[in-house]
């Protein structure tokens, strides 16, 4: 399996390292900026944007982190629309003959 590799803060254009400042970052801290050095300028956009994201937004701080605890406590069926469960409705673990005969009646009323 081919990958794109990670490149180094060292491997990257100077403009780049000025506007990310990577000095005492960790990986993870550098995150997607590492696979977007391969263009930079694509990199300089992305840092630039995420960046007018997180200090210029006009919802309240408290709002935002609410929003992202709710995301990040959904079950994972719920979250990415699991076609197995319908809510509040029988098993979780439905098989495909059941999906087909759903098909059939067509879509139910919720």
């Amino acid at each position: 399996m081919s990958r794109i590799r990670l490149l180094p803060p060292e491997e990257w254009t100077p403009e780049l390292r000025e506007l990310v400042q990577p000095e005492g970052r960790t990986d993870l801290e550098l995150g997607n900026v590492r696979i977007y050095a391969h263009r930079p300028e694509l990199a300089e956009a992305y840092v630039r944007f995420t960046g007018a994201i997180r200090s210029r937004s006009t919802l309240p701080a408290r709002l935002i982190e609410i929003v992202r605890l709710r995301v990040a406590f959904q079950p994972v069926p719920q979250l990415h629309g699991d076609p197995l469960r319908r809510r509040g409705r029988g098993r979780r673990d439905r098989g495909p003959g059941v999906l087909a005969g759903d098909a059939r009646r067509g879509p139910r009323p919720d």
